[in-house]
């Protein structure tokens, strides 16, 4: 029985650490999009824009 507990309690732990993970990871990706000056949530925005045409 107290097999079957660990292995409940190691599951929870796990998703945890899955959870704070990816909390982890947005903040460093919206950190890095306020760094560069772009407010978008996945924007890849490193090229210029294109200037217009005359």
């Amino acid at each position: 029985m107290s097999k079957r507990i660990n292995y409940k309690q190691e599951k929870r732990l796990k998703e945890l650490e899955r959870q704070q993970k990816k909390k982890k990871k947005e903040a460093r990706k919206k950190l890095k999009a306020e760094e560069n000056g772009t407010a978008g949530e996945n924007s890849n925005d490193t090229v210029a824009p294109r200037p217009a045409d005359d």
